[in-house]
């Protein structure tokens, strides 16, 4: 949808205006006929994102957002819908003010995302800490059988201020720039000069 004219903003503000003084019951049905160029859900959506005269555009508080966090989790429905007009009416109950809905939106779901990247993370970095037993690898220490050297993740391996000559650095082969038209990343292979385990420290 593309943003409405100086002319169509005011033709919106005063039919809703007008509207909703009178009582109409579906304002946006009757506006899509004056503005055919749009229907009635963008200019729903429209009004109330950008136009609504009683929209507050201040960054929401630690209240309102503790209180859409409670409101969402007690009043979801069938599938995990949000009734967000319902959300934005009980909040400016709440609080006296009426929030856009992609302001209310884009805080939940971007809380969601850094949810789901931090458990992410905290898998990769458990991951970092297991290891196995590789008595078939031909591995071995002094004490006989070794542990599998597990790979650090590859934040580590670009931080880390490896000494080539180590003996027990790792060495990534370089990149291919053609290989059936793409582009192929390395493969981080573990390259030891010495039979006897070495571990990497990681600290995530």
């Amino acid at each position: 949808m593309r943003l409405l004219s100086e002319e169509e903003r005011e033709i919106l503000l005063d039919g809703m205006v007008e509207l909703r003084r009178i009582g109409c019951r579906n304002p946006f049905v009757i506006m899509a006929e004056v503005l055919p160029q749009f229907n009635a859900r963008q200019l729903n959506n429209y009004w109330r994102n950008y136009l609504d005269p009683e929209l507050c555009y201040y960054d929401l508080d630690d209240e309102e957002k503790t209180y859409i966090d409670d409101w969402i989790s007690q009043n979801r429905i069938g599938n995990g819908i949000i009734e967000w007009k319902n959300l934005r009416q009980d909040l400016k109950n709440q609080y006296g003010f009426l929030r856009p809905e992609n302001m209310v939106k884009n805080y939940w779901y971007s809380k969601q995302r850094r949810i789901v990247g931090a458990t992410e993370a905290a898998g990769i970095a458990g991951a970092t800490g297991m290891t196995g037993i590789v008595g078939a690898t031909g591995i071995s220490g002094a004490a006989g059988t070794a542990e599998a050297i597990v790979l650090p993740p590859i934040s580590f391996i670009l931080n880390f201020p490896f000494d080539p000559n180590s003996p027990n650095m790792c060495v990534l082969p370089p990149i291919h720039n053609q290989h059936q038209g793409g582009l192929v990343l390395p493969t981080l292979q573990p390259y030891f000069f010495k039979q006897e385990e070495y571990k990497f420290l990681v600290r995530i």
